[in-house]
């Protein structure tokens, strides 16, 4: 509309009292420029055709950008387009290693969700082709990830694309579709939504957590208590049920230097004692073995004031962590949780109590940093040290403030073994630039402002004009300029 404005305004400086209105240039403009992209009255053939004229340019052909339409299978209740870019491909895609997933709404008036596939170029997202979906309500469930399985699958086996790491939000479509595709690469989680997602679940009351496999638990940790479990769950549920009302310091104990509230060593295989009578097992008798026990409260003598991370980062978390860590919620929608995770009818029932919801995001953004190529204090860790003194900070840090729903929580659905290895850093050798989907949110912040601020939820085919003719030819020239002086002195 920006141009719409600045037009009118030329025809008012030569024709003070025109005989016809703004609405009527507007519609003259909009008839006029729309023989750019409107190849049909049907805005999804349009689109295809679009794509098909842009895949075989004319000699001599200016303006389309080349591109490659991706056949996709039917699918009922889905409606879907997608196509690469092949000149992004042909000149990077041999050193595209890093490879980022997200979708965006709102860019369209037919509500297509649009997904962006970025390749991870200088420190920077990169688009390498985009898929389109729109769905209906008889719509099948799986539909959506089979659609984006088939869009990595194209970019593996066609264009050779060797992703050592993958990376999305929390959508679990594009997660299983990255499992599915690239099994042998790294899978990430983003930093800030994991953050997001664990500070909303802190402040919302009186959702219980979903089942807590204790005895899955126990065989991973020794230290781990039979009876630490949420109420729900509890033998006794009315008694030890203590809650710390008040935040307790989260405190380190190091002596000589040596940080000594660890998690314990892996203790070796139980020792027995076998029983033969000519070469036949007759008994086997088990020999008892040590407890172990939770550190009591006046163990942690020394504040160590570890930081979660240096640089920015730290600063950011401290405030993204900080606004409104104490506002509560009694519910939220259901899409926020598992099926297992309902409601309380106890009005006495508190998930996590305001004053710890701080450390919990602290601990956990400092667990989701930690790598095997980070030294620690105490030299360097494995990953299997990292993970394991993880999983015992934390519940300990839960056990002492009696935060039973929260670590029933925690454990669930970040700290088990299968949960782990998709947000922490430290499950892989390789250290990721990428942490977060900041490069594709970039990418539609600045396909929204930029490119679509004029125009109110265009036709699809308009959208997909303006993803190959404007969007994409920026970022390829933004490329050539880091490719010629990316990191020079």
């Amino acid at each position: 509309m920006g141009i719409i404005f600045k037009l009118w305004d030329e025809i008012l400086k030569s024709d003070p009292t025109p005989s016809y209105s703004r609405k009527a240039v507007y519609h003259l403009w909009s008839d006029q420029t729309c023989k750019n992209w409107k190849r049909d009255p049907d805005e999804v053939k349009s689109a295809k055709i679009l794509l098909d004229e842009a895949s075989k340019p004319q000699l001599g052909q200016k303006g389309l950008y080349v591109v490659q339409p991706i056949p996709l299978h039917e699918e009922p209740g889905f409606t879907a387009i997608a196509f690469a870019l092949p000149e992004v491909l042909r000149q990077w895609g041999g050193r595209i290693r890093e490879v980022a997933l997200d979708s965006a709404w709102n860019t369209n008036g037919s509500r297509f969700e649009v997904y962006a596939l970025l390749g991870e170029i200088y420190g920077s997202g990169c688009p390498m082709g985009y898929i389109l979906i729109q769905t209906s309500e008889n719509k099948q469930t799986g539909g959506k990830e089979r659609y984006l399985t088939e869009l990595l699958s194209y970019f593996k086996t066609t264009w050779k694309i060797k992703a050592l790491v993958t990376l999305t939000d929390k959508d679990i479509s594009e997660i299983n579709a990255f499992l599915k595709v690239y099994p042998e690469a790294k899978y990430q989680l983003c930093f800030w939504h994991c953050l997001h997602a664990i500070k909303s679940r802190l402040s919302i009351l009186r959702r219980k957590p979903k089942y807590y496999d204790v005895k899955e638990a126990m065989k991973e940790f020794d230290w781990i208590e039979e009876t630490f479990v949420p109420i729900a769950q509890s033998k006794e549920p009315n008694s030890n049920t203590y809650v710390a009302a008040k935040a307790i310091p989260h405190l380190k104990i190091r002596l000589g230097g040596v940080l000594q509230n660890t998690a314990p060593e892996q203790p070796p295989v139980s020792p027995h004692l076998t029983i033969r009578l000519n070469g036949v097992v007759q008994s086997v008798i088990p020999l008892s073995k040590p407890q172990r026990t939770m550190p009591e409260d006046n163990e942690d003598i020394i504040n160590d004031n570890d930081s979660t991370d240096g640089g920015d980062l730290s600063g950011k978390v401290e405030r993204f962590i900080s606004k409104d860590i104490e506002t509560d919620a009694e519910d939220g929608p259901d899409w926020m949780f598992d099926e297992e995770e309902v409601k309380s009818n106890d009005p006495n029932y508190v998930f996590c109590p305001a004053p710890h919801r701080k450390q919990v995001l602290h601990l956990f953004t400092k667990h989701f940093c930690q790598h095997p190529l980070f030294a620690e204090r105490d030299g360097k860790w494995t990953a299997e040290q990292i993970h394991r003194n993880a999983v015992y900070e934390m519940y300990s840090f839960c056990h002492t403030r009696g935060l039973r729903e929260v670590w029933g929580y925690l454990w669930a659905c970040w700290y088990s073994p299968k949960m782990w290895k998709l947000w922490a850093r430290s499950t892989s050798p390789i250290l990721p630039r990428l942490r977060t989907t900041m490069s594709v949110e970039n990418f539609w912040c600045q396909l929204k402002h930029d490119y679509l601020h004029h125009v109110a939820r265009p036709r699809l085919d308009h959208l997909v004009w303006i993803l190959i003719n404007k969007v994409t030819p920026a970022y390829i020239a933004c490329a050539e300029i880091m490719n010629d002086s990316y990191r020079l002195g």
